[in-house]
């Protein structure tokens, strides 16, 4: 028998010693019942098993604690006594198989919910590429990255492999019986974007393996996850067939150097110039964000430019020379046909400040060669809302219609996602009613074959009718954040801190008086973060230094209402809400925080703030009530809120906060839709001189 040599496949986790004592644990690696090598550990625990023999011609299937190979090693399996492992070896035939994804079990989940117990069934919403889909669990709508894995892109921007290994995604998916998705606890909080991550088991197999054992992903960041070895052996595996993105061209993809061409050739050849580079000039006409509407240099064309999560320093007017853009239909019925692949360095700014004209339109008129432009339309009646689909029908007074879509839909958000901004150029539907009439400027895109329109910015239409229904007025939320223990009733608001030399807050709490006023600043009502109180225990009024004995709320940052001249929008809504809440109070309890000191910037006593209702047995946290109407962000956070005393249902206020942000943002609450502040002057952007 050929001499197997040993090849590391992962870093030793533990430290090997050569010599054996009495209570050494010996390791025994056979292949096909030759000892080949012996590892010793000091100690019981998870051990060096990892290591794969380079046989000529077959696949290595991973160590197993049996000769008939039933029961695998793992990076978790745990050694406590002496062991014989035996390596598995399969004919490699140079066709890809799914071996590993036929034996894997998948664990009990009946009865169970993915979020309270980490593994639960689920139904499909959407799919979205390889290796992410949106999901429901009856409660939730949420959006999940798959763990182990890295499919190559097939949405805005396209790479090879990329659509298919999406297709394939959600075509199991989409025919499945079952999906049950699984968390692991080595992959930590949720991942970028806010998505949660997790495992996707469709009809009792794990579709995370399979794609991987297909050749439609590499196994990416497997580290230490449940699956993590299965996935590098599937890797291995598949990477010896030179199959697919291992070493196959795609053949839906352009490999070809960048073109110099114009957008009206895009145009009209964009079935053939799919993913194809290309260098060309334009004037940005309009921007969404960052990403951009771009024209012809004779106004005739345009095309939508995609940056990505980049930030881009174009603007309007702006005449710009670009290189190695990307063309691409998007798949997932966005933007239709565009330009991606987006790098700042491949973009040149020849000229600023140029015109850009806008030519009046009819809906009739408009075909595919007038995608990507801007036209002004007049008087359209709103004759169909579809809030789900973020679209509406417009039509005009020779009966033809036209949808107006919002061309980034909201992204689906977790409890845990934080940070999400307002989109500007997103219309309230829920303002609207159809027999309101639009006038505008709006751009010209295609999605899934139809020609619809898009508005740049909220800002951009005026619409008859829907004046009273664009500012935002507090929704009667029923309150889903933390409780008041007790408990804190029995702390002491503070300790001395020799090592900070300084008072700390303790997570005590104690009652206080609040004397109600008209806005602005009288009584105890300063802002949305900000208040004035009474009757603090004697050693706290001793330590509040500020020109008023006030309390700045802990994690929030409300927009500012003073001094004249720096007033913010949204400063007023969420300074009325935050007063309204504490004038209907009928009992107002603040607690100190251990993740901070006593007092702030300014001498200001740091606090969370809690109200109890008239009539009401339980307190509200109002830190978390102004977030949750979307009327202020987290902010100045410092470690507040973040200690194992401030907790609640095992999550601490801090992810309470931003949990209660997310949930803002993802209906579409104050600042984060589009609605507007009532007290705000938009054209002039200040303060709204009669009604502020």
């Amino acid at each position: 028998m050929k001499k197997l040599a040993i090849v590391a496949l992962l870093a030793l986790t533990l430290t090997l010693i050569a010599a054996c004592g009495d209570d050494d644990i010996t390791l025994t690696y056979k292949v096909d019942g030759e000892s080949v090598d012996t590892r010793t550990l000091e100690e019981p625990g998870t051990a060096p098993t990892l290591a794969a023999p380079d046989a000529e011609g077959k696949h290595f299937l991973g160590w197993h604690l049996d000769e008939d190979f039933t029961e695998r090693v793992g990076f978790d399996t745990e050694f406590d006594s002496d062991t014989t492992l035996h390596a598995r070896l399969v004919e490699d035939d140079g066709e890809l198989d799914t071996l590993l994804t036929d034996e894997l079990e998948i664990p009990d989940y009946e009865g169970k919910d993915f979020f309270e117990d980490g593994i639960g069934e689920v139904e499909l919403k959407a799919c979205r590429d390889g290796d992410t889909a949106d999901f429901t669990d009856g409660e939730n709508d949420f959006r999940v990255r798959y763990l182990g894995l890295d499919t190559p892109e097939s949405g805005h921007l396209f790479e090879p492999w990329g659509p298919p290994a999406s297709a394939v995604a959600c075509e199991m998916k989409q025919e499945a019986d079952t999906i049950v998705l699984e968390r692991d606890e080595a992959a930590g909080d949720p991942g970028t974007y806010g998505r949660e991550l997790a495992y996707v088991w469709v009809d009792g197999r794990l579709l995370n393996l399979e794609l991987i054992e297909k050749a439609y992903s590499p196994a990416e960041g497997v580290g230490q996850l449940k699956y993590g070895y299965d996935m590098q052996l599937a890797d291995q595996k598949a990477s010896s067939t030179d199959r697919r993105l291992h070493g196959e061209d795609d053949p839906d993809f352009i490999y070809d150097e960048a073109i110099d061409t114009d957008i009206p050739y895009l145009l009209e050849n964009y079935d053939t110039l799919r993913t194809q580079r290309v260098n060309l000039e334009g004037i940005v006409q309009s921007k969404i964000d960052d990403h951009f509407f771009l024209q012809s240099l004779d106004g005739e064309a345009g095309i939508f430019f995609y940056v990505g999560y980049e930030n881009t320093h174009v603007e309007v007017g702006d005449h710009l020379s670009i290189e190695n853009a990307q063309v691409y239909h998007d798949g997932k019925g966005f933007e239709g046909l565009h330009l991606t692949a987006y790098n700042q360095a491949d973009i040149t700014t020849e000229e600023s400040g140029l015109e850009v004209h806008i030519e009046d339109a009819s809906i009739g008129d408009l075909s595919f060669e007038d995608t990507g432009l801007r036209f002004h339309f007049s008087d359209l009646e709103i004759v169909d809302i579809d809030v789900d689909a973020f679209r509406f029908t417009v039509e005009d007074d020779s009966g033809e219609t036209i949808d107006i879509v919002q061309l980034q839909e909201p992204p689906l958000l977790n409890d845990q996602q934080h940070s999400l901004l307002p989109n500007a150029h997103r219309i309230e539907l829920d303002a609207l009613e159809v027999g309101d009439v639009l006038s505008g400027t709006l751009n010209v895109t295609e999605i899934d074959g139809e020609v619809v329109l898009t508005p740049s910015h909220r800002d951009d239409v005026e619409i008859d009718g829907m004046e009273e229904g664009l500012y935002y007025e507090p929704k009667d939320l029923d309150y889903d954040g933390p409780a008041l223990d007790a408990g804190f009733f029995d702390l002491t608001p503070y300790e001395y801190d020799a090592r900070e030399e300084a008072c700390m807050g303790t997570g005590g709490a104690f009652e206080v008086t609040y004397e109600a006023g008209d806005f602005p600043h009288e009584g105890g009502c300063i802002d949305g973060d900000t208040n004035l109180f009474t009757d603090y225990p004697d050693g706290v009024a001793a330590r509040i230094e500020s020109n008023t004995p006030s309390v700045r709320y802990l994690n929030l940052d409300a927009p500012e209402t003073f001094p004249e001249g720096e007033e913010e929008e949204w400063g007023r809504p969420a300074t009325e809400y935050v007063c309204d809440a504490l004038k209907d109070a009928e009992s107002i309890v603040l607690q100190t925080d251990p993740g901070d000191e006593l007092t702030g910037v300014y001498g200001r006593l740091l606090g969370w703030v809690w109200v109890r209702a008239e009539g009401e047995t339980d307190y509200e946290l109002l830190n978390y009530r102004v977030i949750r109407q979307g009327l202020s962000t987290v902010g100045y956070e410092w470690g507040a809120g973040e200690t194992d005393v401030t907790v609640y249902e095992e999550k601490t206020y801090n992810e309470w906060m931003r949990a209660g942000e997310t949930r803002a943002a993802s209906e579409g609450l104050g600042m984060h839709g589009g609605w507007r502040d009532y007290y705000w002057d938009y054209e002039n952007d200040a303060p709204h001189p009669e009604r502020w």
